[in-house]
C-alpha cells in the first residue's frame, strides 16, 4: 500500500486555511458533492488521490492565509484575497504591517494593492504616534533591513487617522477605494 502522508519540501509556504465543523459540511455539502463528482474521472485512476480526496471532503477552505511553523504552530498570515502580487512575487500586508508597526514613531499602519500595468505596487498608510514625526528616510532604511526590496512600500502615505471598524478593524477596502479616486 502506497502512503498518502503529504509534505513539504524546503521553507514552508503560507496556504488556505482549512476548517472542518458539521455546520461547514452541511452548509457546503451540494456544492462539494458537485465538485467531487467533477473530479471523480481524475482521482479514481490512483488510490492515494482518492483517499487524499475523500479525507478532505469534509474540509472547507475560507479566505484565510496560515502558515504551519517549524515547531508545528499554524500561525494565520492574512487573507488571501488581500495578498500583492508584485513582480510576480507573494507580498503578504501583515508581514509588511507588522515590519512599519515595529519603526519607534508608527502607531499603526495598513499596507494594500495598487494596480500599475499589468503589476501591483505596495502602498502604506501610517498613522504617527502623537507628538511624533516620521522621518520617512529613516522608515525606509529601517524597512530594508527587515523587508525584501519587492516588499518594500513603493508609496508610504501619513493619515491622521486610519478608517475603522467600531471594533477598531482597519477598514481596508475604504483606502483601496481612496487610493482608485485619487484621494488618498
Amino acid at each position: 500500500m502506497r502512503s498518502t502522508a503529504v509534505s513539504t519540501v524546503g521553507a514552508a509556504q503560507p496556504g488556505r486555511a482549512p476548517a472542518a465543523s458539521p455546520l461547514l459540511s452541511q452548509a457546503f455539502q451540494p456544492a462539494f458533492d458537485r465538485l467531487h463528482q467533477a473530479m471523480a474521472p481524475w482521482v479514481s485512476s490512483d488510490p492515494d488521490r482518492v483517499a487524499v480526496t475523500d479525507a478532505h471532503r469534509a474540509l472547507r477552505y475560507a479566505g484565510d492565509l496560515a502558515r504551519i511553523d517549524a515547531d508545528g504552530a499554524v500561525s494565520i498570515v492574512g487573507r488571501l484575497k488581500e495578498i500583492i502580487i508584485c513582480s510576480g512575487f507573494n507580498v503578504y500586508p501583515e508581514e509588511v504591517e507588522q515590519s512599519i508597526n515595529a519603526f519607534p514613531a508608527v502607531l499603526q499602519s495598513a499596507v494594500v494593492g495598487r494596480a500599475v500595468e499589468g503589476n501591483e505596487e505596495v502602498i502604506a498608510f501610517i498613522e504617527v504616534r502623537g507628538g511624533m514625526t516620521l522621518d520617512e528616510a529613516a522608515l525606509r532604511a529601517f524597512l530594508r533591513e527587515r523587508l525584501s526590496p519587492y516588499k518594500t512600500p513603493a508609496e508610504i502615505r501619513t493619515v491622521t487617522q486610519l478608517p475603522a471598524a467600531p471594533s477598531g478593524k482597519i477598514l481596508k477596502a475604504k483606502l483601496r477605494e481612496q487610493l482608485a479616486a485619487g484621494q488618498a
